[in-house]
């Protein structure tokens, strides 16, 4: 080796890898590891970028990243960055954590938290030529419902039975994803009713899932998001207060499962 030559530091390595897509979500992590005492320390790798590292949580290290914009796509979305990450550190758990859009607008609240035990990647989809309205018609049938995790699951899931109270609800069931950015309670609408069914009930949607289907050959990871709005023309007009609600909800649902028995993290272990 030559004398020129520099070493390159050794990966950072983890059990559990959490992302983040925007600001919002980041800063709503941030905010809740220092309310449970949780390191939150900005690191630098060459190669990875930055991350951050939150130290032990029960007997697993956990690191936290941002992808550069939202959804899966490009460099440092999340398809890209939730590989990269995975394979250099070595985390046997995926989270994706944010917020989403909810499907229910009379029974889920802003606020409350979903945990995807299923992702319906609804890009999926098949457009035909047809004597319609709009010159064609479109088939969701190729959208297959990916499972989540399901020790992840069923960790979280336990942790909310065995402790209930908070001011938000946990929707568990599928999620669907893809990379539109939806405004559209008519979209929306359309997707639920036309994506396959299966056994979990659709709880919302959102954007960056859908880029961790192909992070492992069996799954690792699992979405955790808040509700921040119903996808509807109401959206913008209540989205920079209701992203604080869901992404701290998320957070807040998140670590404390995480801090009570270690069994999210650890579950993968099993």
């Amino acid at each position: 080796m030559s004398e020129d030559s520099e070493s390159v530091p050794d990966f950072p390595l983890c059990d559990t890898l959490i992302l983040t897509a925007v600001s919002s979500e980041l800063d709503a992590l941030s905010q809740q590891c220092k309310q449970f005492g949780i390191s939150f320390k900005k690191r630098h790798h060459p190669f990875l970028g930055s991350y951050y590292d939150l130290g032990l949580i029960g007997f697993e290290n956990v690191i936290a990243v941002r992808s550069r914009s939202m959804g899966p796509l490009g460099y440092g979305g999340s398809a890209e960055l939730a590989s990269r990450f995975q394979r250099a550190t070595g985390a046997t758990s995926v989270i994706q954590l944010g917020m989403a859009f909810g499907v229910e607008e009379s029974t889920q609240q802003i606020g409350d938290v979903l945990v995807s035990t299923e992702v319906i990647p609804y890009d999926h989809r098949h457009y035909r030529d047809a004597l319609s309205e709009n010159g064609y018609l479109v088939n969701y049938d190729s959208a297959t419902r990916m499972n989540a995790a399901e020790k992840t699951v069923n960790a979280l899931r336990q942790f909310r039975i065995e402790k209930p109270a908070s001011d938000y609800n946990v929707y568990f069931g599928a999620i669907l994803s893809g990379a539109a950015i939806v405004h559209s309670s008519a979209f929306r609408d359309e997707l639920t009713r036309l994506v396959p069914a299966g056994n979990h009930r659709i709880v919302g949607g959102e954007m960056e899932g859908i880029g961790l289907l192909g992070v492992t050959k069996h799954p690792i990871w699992c979405v955790v998001k808040g509700i921040s709005d119903f996808a509807d023309a109401n959206r913008d007009r209540i989205i920079e207060e209701s992203r604080v609600i869901a992404c701290r909800n998320a957070s807040h649902f998140l670590l404390s499962s995480m801090t009570s028995s270690n069994t999210v993290t650890a579950a993968e272990h099993s």
